[in-house]
C-alpha cells in the first residue's frame, strides 16, 4: 500500500469516525506476523513473535535475551524487508520483550537415517516394549547408533 492509497484510505476511515492509526497496525501487524517466518528465518521464527504494533514501534516478543541480540544485530535488514512488504516506512524501530510463549513446531526430521543391519540384538530387546511410540523412538536411536 503506498503513501498516496494510505491517505485515501485514512480520509476515508476517518470519515466515517474509524481510528485509522489502530486499524493499520491492526492490518501491518496481521501481515508482519504471516510473513514472520520470511522475515527472519526458521531459527528466529521459531523463538520470536510480532507481539504489537504501536506509534511506529513493533514489539517484538522472543524465548531469551540472546534471540534478542541476535535479532538487533539484522534490526535494520528486517526493519527494510518489512517496510518493503507493507510498502510503507511507517514502522521506524522495534522493542524487544522477553517473555514466553509458545507456537506449534513441526517435528525435527531425523538427521541421519541409518540402518539396523548388525544391530539385530538391540531390535530384539525392544520388540518386548508394549507401547508403540516407546518401541519407535528405541528404534530411531538405534538407527543412529
Amino acid at each position: 500500500m503506498n503513501e498516496e492509497n494510505l491517505s485515501v484510505l485514512q480520509k476515508l476511515l476517518e470519515s466515517n469516525g474509524l481510528q485509522t492509526e489502530q486499524i493499520l497496525e491492526n492490518l501491518f501487524l496481521h501481515k508482519i506476523r504471516e510473513h514472520w517466518k520470511e522475515l527472519v528465518g526458521p531459527i528466529y521464527h521459531t523463538n520470536s513473535f510480532p507481539n504489537k504494533l504501536s506509534h511506529g514501534k513493533l514489539w517484538i516478543a522472543v524465548t531469551h535475551s540472546a534471540y534478542q541480540m541476535e535479532l538487533s544485530m539484522h534490526e535494520w535488514q528486517i526493519l527494510g524487508d518489512i517496510q518493503s512488504l507493507l510498502q510503507t516506512k511507517s514502522i521506524k524501530r522495534f522493542q524487544y520483550i522477553v517473555k514466553p510463549f509458545y507456537r506449534s513446531i513441526e517435528p525435527a526430521k531425523p538427521v541421519f537415517e541409518g540402518s539396523l543391519q548388525g544391530k539385530e540384538g538391540l531390535v530384539a530387546m525392544i520388540h518386548s516394549e508394549k507401547d508403540n511410540n516407546v518401541k519407535n523412538k528405541l528404534l530411531d536411536l538405534i538407527r543412529v547408533l
